[in-house]
């Protein structure tokens, strides 16, 4: 049938139009190809006899399926619907331009039908399309918002990290700062127990050089008499109580004979 060729022709001429048309979006060649063998398979499926119509008509539905499976696979490209709307559009003007003369009651009823149905359909794309467009803002919407939430909680935990790592350091600094205290403390306690030892040690010391000069002063002061043992004995009693205990009983007094002074 020559409108099977027409209809390629028509296929081509859209094409070739949405590629150069910068304020359409250029659909895939894989579309136009599809449409191409959705031709084919019904021009081979079409009797001689059939009229261009009911060509017209299975032509459109196959247009409309291409476009429904088009539209809901996710790894094409959506194709604009207004290719689509041209290629049906061109085809139903070509079967009525070819048509043979009518009734024109009856031609113009089922012309106000076909009108209505495509009135129908435009508006049925119109709807989904707006559809398809609101669902697209208000992903493109939830993605920016949840991108901002991310944004946020980062912050957050990167702010909450710094403080706990700032509260860390201040605890071990506070307890630095406690053990050097307590260390300062105890240093200055031995410090000054050190110190107090040393002027008791001093004070000992002293006091057992002052001790040893009034022991040498009360010996030179001893007077012995013809009485030598007497006098002894009760110079060693009156020395008994102020003769250290390492000094007491070693030979190391101030008996007679036993000192550097003069011998009894």
């Amino acid at each position: 049938m020559g409108l099977f060729s027409t209809i390629r022709d028509i296929v081509e001429k859209t094409m070739v139009e949405n590629k150069n048309n910068p304020k359409e979006p250029t659909a895939n060649s894989t579309i136009f190809d599809t449409i191409k063998e959705q031709v084919d398979k019904v021009s081979k499926d079409t009797s001689p006899q059939a009229d261009d119509r009911s060509v017209w008509g299975r032509l459109e539905e196959k247009l409309k399926e291409i476009q429904t499976n088009n539209r809901e696979n996710p790894k094409e490209d959506t194709a604009p619907g207004s290719i689509f709307d041209r290629i049906n559009d061109q085809i139903k003007k070509e079967v009525e331009e070819n048509e043979p003369p009518r009734d024109k009651e009856d031609a113009e009823v089922k012309e106000w039908e076909a009108w209505q149905r495509e009135q129908e359909e435009k508006r049925k794309r119109r709807i989904e399309e707006a559809e398809k467009e609101k669902l697209e803002q208000e992903k493109e919407k939830f993605e920016k918002e949840r991108a901002e939430y991310e944004r946020e909680r980062a912050k957050e935990l990167e702010k909450k990290e710094k403080e706990e790592r700032k509260e860390a350091y201040e605890r071990e600094r506070e307890k630095f700062e406690q053990e050097k205290r307590e260390w300062e403390a105890r240093k200055k306690e031995m410090e000054e127990r050190e110190k107090g030892q040393e002027r008791a040690r001093k004070e000992r010391r002293k006091e057992m050089e002052e001790r040893y000069k009034r022991e040498e002063r009360e010996d030179e002061d001893v007077d012995f008499d013809d009485n030598e043992e007497e006098d002894f004995g009760k110079w060693k009693k009156r020395k008994k109580g102020n003769i250290p205990g390492w000094a007491r009983g070693r030979g190391r007094g101030r008996g007679p004979g036993k000192g550097k002074g003069r011998k009894w």
